[in-house]
């Protein structure tokens, strides 16, 4: 035990093993603008490496602290699924490569997180625990996207295997280079990533009863995110009894205050732009339709971005023993992790049940570590940033968490995902580095972190002071409290119709745009009505017909109710449930060649 002293100056005694975070660094590397040919890129390894070094800079004490860096741990990269699988992973074992890159000669542990958003606050709980209970005594964590270097790179390209050098070792890499200088038999303009510096990582988090997404979801909209956030905006506005312009126009204020957060830091964010809120509702050519009802591209996340984040834990004892000052120290003084059931299963598409659980518990935890005791609450946070893939999540969370805040400027200290930049699975690496950041610039302060991952699907909470705490660190097993929630979701919940076909009611439905041809199709989640042994079953459906989209377009469903009928149609292979509403003659054949 040691005293430290806390915000009001009073001595302070804890167990040396709590886990703290003492250095934070994050990186957004804007490219020039560049013609398709131009392959300059920024390569992952590399900017997590200058990531972690800001973060070990931010300590401020000598560099030689990684070598006594026991564990280094990355988030995975959700650019590996634009890989063919013929050639995944591309990097074979990011941790150890960074860990070579910074000279972390001594470090035994390597960890790579699980695919979703809410991955890095459920790895820095995960972390924590293992420093708490000494299996760790100081770790790493980083995580980037490189998405924008990897679409120019791929821009025209194809991909061939050569031998060569890489991070820490020599591999098959793959290498990328245009048509036309590849038909010529020259190298030039060569772009390889990837690294295999020997050995894999170990999975760092859960796996879910659930797989996040099947062919079927694939084949109805119902894996793709800017349609599936549209779909649990409408539920929402249903709820809310809105109109889509009155709704738009709500939700586009809101945002409004994420993109001045963004906006107030320039060097962090990839889109740095105040805008207003008749700006982001507006649909112009810089501002297509995306979903509609639903959002415009400037109310989704963009994650074609090249941005990298690291932070440093440790215990006490090891900050102690290298002379970090106790200024820079920042704890976790509650954590929570949890998941829900699928999006069809679910009884409400405008709630998460897992995200009210997961913030309950955080605050549990949090009662029996902090100073204030059994009266901490969501009211002492006075920092918040709240996961904004799109506009419902924010909303859910707000409805979920008990959030009273509704101005967008007060509820990131980053700036959002469509603004600060929507880096895969690591943008709450940012948010954590900036709430740090925020927490030592105003000491005794709590913060609030929120992280989704999938669709409203997997929740990790964290909440945040320099605050030291009062007691020795733990937190529950997540397994003790997401078997129970599951169970209640489970059966509370809808079962998914395997062959949907007689009369149906819609719950939810969004017309999907793209840059090109425009409106292109609804995607519908129902509810069969008939035949009586089928009632009450869920199905998601799709209709591609002129007609109909046109319909869907110029009639507000949300605010009334849509019958109609649902049955498959194609072949095994690509079986597809088509709804029609009421009053529409659509044909399957219309329908199909659409599609």
């Amino acid at each position: 035990m040691h005293s430290t002293r806390s915000t009001t100056g009073a001595a302070v005694d804890h167990d040396d093993s709590t886990p703290i975070i003492v250095g934070v660094g994050r990186l957004t590397r804007k490219s020039p603008q560049v013609d398709a040919s131009d392959l300059t890129t920024t390569e992952p390894i590399e900017i997590m490496t200058q990531a972690v070094q800001d973060a070990v800079r931010d300590t401020c004490v000598s560099d030689n602290v990684i070598l006594d860096i026991d564990t280094i741990a990355t988030v995975k990269m959700l650019m590996e699924e634009s890989v063919p699988a013929s050639l995944r992973p591309l990097f074979k074992n990011p941790p150890k490569s960074v860990g070579a890159a910074i000279g972390a000669k001594n470090t035994s542990t390597y960890f790579e997180t699980t695919t979703g958003g809410q991955a890095p606050q459920m790895a820095i709980n995960e972390l924590c625990e293992r420093i708490a209970n000494g299996h760790s005594n100081a770790a790493i964590l980083c995580g980037c996207e490189c998405l924008s270097s990897f679409a120019r790179g791929m821009r025209r390209m194809r991909s061939t295997t050569v031998k060569g050098n890489t991070h820490s070792g020599q591999r098959e890499r793959t290498r990328v280079v245009s048509k036309e200088k590849l038909a010529e038999g020259t190298q030039t303009g060569e772009f390889s990533w990837g690294d295999d510096p020997g050995g894999r990582p170990v999975q760092l988090g859960y796996s879910m009863k659930y797989p996040l997404l099947d062919k079927s979801g694939f084949l109805h909209g119902i894996a793709t995110p800017t349609t599936v956030y549209a779909l649990f905006e409408q539920a929402i506005r249903r709820r809310r009894g809105a109109t889509v312009d009155d709704h738009l126009r709500d939700i586009s204020s809101l945002f409004s205050g994420f993109s001045h957060v963004a906006a107030a830091h320039p060097r962090d964010s990839w889109f740095p732009t105040a805008y207003t809120a008749d700006e982001l509702a507006t649909v112009t050519a810089a501002n297509r339709a995306v979903t509609w009802p639903g959002y415009p591209k400037r109310l989704n996340a963009i994650m074609k971005v090249d941005q990298a984040a690291a932070v440093v834990l440790c215990s006490v004892r090891w900050a102690r023993a290298h002379g970090i000052p106790p200024d820079k120290w920042v704890y976790l003084h509650g954590c929570a992790d949890i998941y829900d059931v699928p999006t069809l299963m679910r009884r409400d598409l405008d709630k998460s049940p897992g995200m009210a659980v997961a913030s309950a518990k955080a605050f549990a935890m949090a009662r029996k570590l902090s100073p204030v005791g059994s009266s901490l609450n969501m009211d002492h946070m006075q920092h918040l940033d709240v996961y904004s893939c799109f506009p419902s999540a924010v909303q859910v969370a707000r409805a979920a968490m008990g959030i009273k805040e509704h101005r967008g400027t007060r509820l990131t200290v980053t700036g959002g995902l469509p603004y600060h930049g929507g880096p895969g699975n690591n943008y709450v690496l940012h948010s954590v580095a900036a709430m740090v950041q925020r927490l030592r610039e105003h000491p005794g302060d709590y913060g609030f972190v929120t992280a989704n991952g999938g669709f409203l699907t997997k929740h990790s909470v964290g909440i945040y002071s320099t605050t030291p705490i009062v007691s020795r660190w733990r937190r529950d097993s997540p397994e003790e409290y997401q078997a129970p929630q599951l169970r209640k979701q489970e059966i509370e919940g809808f079962v998914i119709a395997s062959n949907p076909t007689g009369r149906a009611k819609i719950d939810a439905y969004t017309v999907e745009h793209d840059a090109v041809r425009g409106a292109r199709r609804v995607v519908y989640i129902g509810t069969l009505v008939q035949p009586a042994t089928e009632a009450g079953k869920r199905f998601a459906a799709v209709n591609s017909d002129p007609q109909v989209v046109q319909h869907m377009l110029q009639n507000d469903y949300m605010l009334k109710d849509l019958f109609g009928s649902v049955h498959p149609s194609g072949t095994s292979k690509r079986r597809i449930n088509v709804f029609i509403p009421d009053g529409i003659a659509a044909t399957d054949a219309t329908i199909a060649s659409r599609l």
